[in-house]
């Protein structure tokens, strides 16, 4: 029962998951946020939380983004796979929109025909990680647009991303995403990378990381600035082009005062 489970019983089973550690700190914050809805409800006693004295593991925190031939790579994979139907419809689509619009899965999944507006070219999400600050508003490409237009809908399901026997919306991507992992050779890409690669893509491209923020729907900076050392390509790519034309110049000089 709840009120006999002490501090002990939490970290063996936190350390019993140490292979995993990421999944071990996910399943201890779960744990840690059970407890403290028990003392809410009264369950058990105030400061009582048994999980609460357990620290996580430390995790190195990990980002993997797609370069533009493994994003090739990626999306001829889908097409393949979609084509043979070894993935649904829906499924490869999900995958394409994540790509194109750097939504989070989530996001996706949950999106309503309500919700898509063509006419503005935008996605407007009333379920998001910070959905209490009200509707995010999420530019729609036109690569992504197209998606969407293509996307059969299914009478009297509100959902784009539509689920099993054509009910409510699909809720879990990881088969369909192994599939594709495996057969592109990307194993060791996340479905949410493919949203650190959107917001790569952009920062390479020399996009001001504000604008960034914007099409991923950051409601501060500083979520952002995690890609502040990928916008400085663009600049270290503009600081080469210079020095070669005022190298080329010196050396003409250099050239022209030989005796």
């Amino acid at each position: 029962k709840i009120a006999e489970l002490q501090s002990n019983d939490i970290a063996k089973y936190h350390q019993s998951l140490r292979k995993t550690l990421y999944n071990a700190n996910r399943v201890l914050g779960l744990l840690k946020a059970m407890f403290n809805k028990a003392e809410q409800w009264g369950q058990i006693p105030a400061n009582a939380n048994p999980a609460a004295a357990i620290k996580p593991f430390t995790e190195r925190k990990r980002q993997r983004f797609l370069s533009a031939d493994e994003f090739k790579k990626m999306f001829e994979t889908v097409d393949e796979l979609e084509r043979f139907k070894v993935i649904g419809t829906y499924q490869a689509a999900t995958i394409r929109l994540l790509a194109l619009t750097g939504c989070r899965l989530g996001e996706v999944l949950t999106l309503k025909w309500d919700n898509v507006d063509f006419v503005n070219n935008r996605l407007l999400l009333e379920k998001h990680k910070t959905d209490h600050k009200g509707a995010k508003a999420i530019p729609l490409n036109n690569a992504a647009k197209a998606i969407l237009q293509n996307l059969p809908r299914v009478q009297d399901n509100d959902y784009v991303i539509v689920g099993r026997n054509d009910e409510g919306h699909l809720v879990n991507l990881q088969k369909p995403w192994k599939r594709v992992r495996e057969a592109a050779n990307l194993e060791d890409v996340r479905l949410h990378d493919l949203r650190h690669s959107f917001a790569s893509a952009a920062a390479s491209a020399g996009i001001p990381l504000q604008i960034i923020g914007g099409m991923l729907g950051h409601s501060s900076p500083q979520t952002t600035a995690r890609y502040a050392h990928l916008s400085q390509d663009p600049i270290h790519q503009a600081s080469e082009v210079v020095g070669n034309i005022i190298s080329d110049r010196l050396e003409r000089r250099q050239t022209h005062f030989k005796f």
